[in-house]
């Protein structure tokens, strides 16, 4: 999903430093900064340890998006909310979904935002996207109460050395821009 966001803002770097190679990486594990694995990462939360230098590019926020007929057809107490078959988003997302909707359990587990916008589309049921793809999703309208949504930390982090490479801070720049918008 973030993944989006980055191949947006790093692909624009492609034609002004023709040179650069980048290699977007989208993973549910932590790839270790120091051992190499990657000269950025990039966290949806705030870092708990380790020895990388961290800031704070933005936050996203996710609401609840169903089609408008969907939405105005139920009360809020029968909302069917789709989930992931990710064990780890499984864990984390619908913990803060559950709250909202009282009562739901998800009776169907998608692999990605993606897939759960596509069966909101199909009126069905809703979806908890991030506001950024939810809103650019033709035929799919927010569930208008503030409650029904929550936000998360967009986290950088860089190796302390790696920071010092012209090619590290242009990534990490352009990354931490899009973020901002």
């Amino acid at each position: 999903m973030i993944e989006w966001k980055i191949a947006a803002a790093v692909s624009k770097l492609i034609d002004k430093f023709p040179q650069l190679e980048i290699e977007v990486v989208a993973e549910n594990r932590n790839v270790s900064l120091a051992m190499r694995e990657a000269d950025i990462a990039v966290r949806l939360g705030r870092p708990r340890s380790g020895d990388a230098v961290a800031r704070k590019i933005g936050t996203i926020s996710y609401r609840l998006f169903g089609t408008s007929k969907y939405i105005r057809s139920k009360p809020r107490d029968s909302y069917r909310v789709f989930t992931f078959s990710d064990p780890v988003k499984r864990e984390t997302i619908p913990r803060a979904l559950a709250a909202q909707v009282p009562g739901q359990e998800a009776r169907l587990a998608l692999p990605s935002f993606t897939a759960q916008a596509a069966a909101a589309l199909s009126g069905t049921g809703l979806a908890m996207l991030p506001i950024f793809l939810g809103s650019q999703m033709s035929g799919l309208a927010v569930v208008d109460e503030p409650e029904t949504g929550w936000d998360q930390e967009v986290w950088l982090l860089t190796h302390r050395d790696a920071r010092r490479f012209q090619r590290v801070r242009i990534v990490a720049e352009a990354i931490a821009a899009t973020f901002e918008d």
